[in-house]
């Protein structure tokens, strides 16, 4: 039986809610590795490929990008094993994890409902599966299910709600005696230690899958404040017995809390940058916070105009109506939960868990560039969803059935289960906005025209898909929002040197190297326009300069022999390309650049031999490249 067309039992909530999320995220399925931290991570790293000893050392001492998450790496590893490099493998993995959280999640809300409010047996499952689909069909979520990259935030995520819905069964279960008859208390307390002992494995894996999780401890607290009410609402009693029994059993939570900023903190230090404080200062971080928790609110509300990058601007003016509006909000919201938190405990409740979950990430520490990501509320969804899932409960139950009209009653249920749906298909929608690089970034231009690392990021794409004119364009809109903006300045000068504008090629290079004389990855590209307007000398010098910071940088061995080989040294530009060869052996312009070099040096046999293998990776630069002599297979 069912109660307006709602799942009735327990079980059969679980698996509409797993099958439902399973199917809006299957499009994903069909998704490409973006170039988005993708290469970086995966399709040109070669280190976590697999779970022997070489991988697994790598996988436990790497911070790339900022990151200590050998957990997560492990998942990579078994992923490659599994699928090698076909992404689909890598997609599924997400998709599953991020219907396990969901799974969780409802069990773990058909626990909590009823300390809330009262909740027949009937409607708890359907308003656990009202927050359960909340939260797992809101596009807020697509970003870190269909983001191969964001692995780590998914899997943190399980492993997060896993903690917690173990320690809810320690706090909320029943002693029960076991079959040898010992009493109830102490077959309780046995299983009450199992499940902190397991809580805590969990919390520890999740601490090396993403150390986001490291609020959870806060959580557990504010859970024992409401609604488990183990904790009363006269803070000065919680430094007397009993509550010294609730702090005690939080010490290993907060050990590994503990433990988990400081590797954050090392990880960031490490592998990336934070954001200097001329950048972001002390000052103005509060705003950005505010900002933080009103931005994910509105979109939890409104989940239109979503993009993978919030760029900041180029100066935080907490007077801005961009900053100020969020500001005084949120300072409204809390007045308003703080006013009526006796009448109404379950709402500060909600906000205390929110802003726990979102502070991590709010802008107290900031590093990237970025205001806010869709991908942050991945945790920081939960409570909002709880609540949304309580709203259910209370329509169902029988004082809305008392107060309210059946028709009007029947239109709020109607206007939920619309909701739900179009969360659904929005997210499924949105989910393929994730299948590659242009797509990607053609919906981040027009959800955010203002913004110049998209501009920059979807010219990229086009560049490297051979659409050097339509990218300059996209590079000069860049400019024209940031002019400091350097990677503009630099892809510039790479699209204007690939269409043979060399004048204007020279002029964004050189700027990239006199405002940003470190950034080195000017100076290869540099080196090779000044070669190809014949002047040699200077070039080279820049190509050399390049190859001395970058030694193994297959993109500058090549720059570099191609160059010595146009200046008639054979011999040195051999042994340059042969070393650009082994940095990157499917490099088809170093081949075919090492090919020509052998003939140049009379070596007709080797180049055959190189042009061979060119054609198995570009047969169209293979045929261009060949001399008549040799046929174009």
């Amino acid at each position: 039986m069912s109660i307006l067309g709602f799942p009735r039992t327990r079980a059969t909530g679980l698996a509409v809610v797993a099958a439902v999320t399973l199917l809006v995220f299957a499009p994903s399925l069909e998704n490409d590795f973006v170039g988005w931290d993708d290469p970086v991570l995966f399709t040109q790293n070669e280190q976590y490929r697999g779970l022997g000893p070489a991988q697994l050392a790598w996988m436990f001492s790497t911070t790339l990008m900022g990151h200590y998450v050998p957990v997560t790496w492990l998942t990579h590893g078994l992923d490659y094993v599994l699928w090698q490099m076909r992404p689909a493998g890598y997609h599924l993995t997400n998709v599953l994890l991020h219907v396990a959280t969901t799974a969780l999640f409802y069990l773990a809300v058909l626990r909590l409902l009823p300390r809330t409010m009262p909740v027949s047996r009937e409607t708890a499952p359907l308003a656990a599966a009202a927050s359960a689909l909340f939260f797992a069909l809101h596009p807020l979520r697509v970003e870190s299910v269909a983001w191969i990259t964001e692995r780590r935030g998914v899997l943190s995520g399980f492993l997060f709600m896993l903690t917690l819905f173990l320690y809810v069964l320690a706090v909320d279960g029943q002693p029960r005696a076991t079959d040898r008859g010992s009493p109830p208390e102490d077959a309780g307390r046995r299983r009450t230690r199992l499940l902190h002992a397991a809580a805590c494995l969990s919390y520890g894996l999740a601490i090396f899958s993403k150390s986001i999780v490291m609020t959870l401890p806060a959580i557990l607290v504010l859970l024992d404040v409401y609604p488990f009410r183990r904790l009363n609402g006269d803070w000065r009693a919680w430094a007397r017995p009993p509550a010294w029994l609730v702090w005690r059993e939080k010490i290993p939570y907060a050990a590994l809390g503990g433990l988990a900023a400081i590797v954050a903190v090392w990880a960031q230090a490490t592998g990336a940058a934070f954001t200097s404080p001329e950048s972001l200062g002390v000052t103005t971080r509060p705003v950005v916070v505010a900002h933080s928790l009103w931005f994910y609110l509105v979109k939890t509300l409104m989940p239109f105009g979503l993009s993978p990058l919030y760029e900041p601007p180029a100066r935080i003016d907490p007077l801005a109506p961009q900053f100020l509006v969020p500001a005084i909000a949120a300072g409204g919201v809390v007045t308003v939960l703080l006013a009526v938190r006796r009448r109404w405990p379950a709402g500060l409740a909600v906000l205390l868990g929110y802003a726990i979950l979102l502070a991590p990430v709010s802008g107290l520490v900031h590093a990237g560039n970025q205001l806010t990501h869709d991908r942050y509320s991945y945790l920081a969804g939960l409570p909002i969803s709880l609540l949304a899932g309580a709203g259910v409960g209370l329509l169902l139950g029988d004082g809305c059935r008392a107060r309210l009209r059946p028709g009007l009653r029947a239109a709020m249920l109607a206007s939920v289960a619309g909701w739900l749906l179009a969360l659904g298909a929005t997210s499924a929608l949105h989910v393929q906005t994730w299948k590659n690089d242009e797509s990607l970034w053609r919906q981040a231009v027009d959800s955010r025209p203002d913004c110049s690392i998209c501009e920059v990021n979807l010219g990229a794409a086009l560049l490297r898909d051979g659409l050097a004119r339509p990218a300059i364009a996209r590079f000069e809109r860049a400019l024209a929002l940031r002019p400091d903006r350097v990677n503009a300045h630099l892809n510039l000068g790479l699209a204007l040197a690939d269409v043979g504008e060399l004048g204007r090629a020279v002029e964004e290079l050189r700027w990239v190297l006199a405002h940003h004389p470190d950034h080195l990855e000017a100076l290869g590209p540099l080196g090779s326009v000044l070669a190809r307007q014949g002047r040699h000398a200077e070039g080279l010098a820049l190509l050399r300069v390049a190859e001395r910071h970058q030694p193994h940088d297959p993109r500058v061995l090549s720059s570099l022999g191609l160059v010595l080989l146009d200046a008639g040294h054979a011999a040195e530009a051999i042994a340059v390309l042969e070393r650009a060869v082994q940095a990157d052996p499917r490099s088809a312009a170093s081949l075919a650049g090492l090919a020509a070099a052998h003939r140049a040096a009379g070596d007709e046999a080797r180049a055959h031999a190189l042009q061979q293998t060119l054609a198995g990776l570009d047969s169209g630069l293979a045929a261009r490249t060949a001399p008549a002599t040799v046929p174009t297979w």
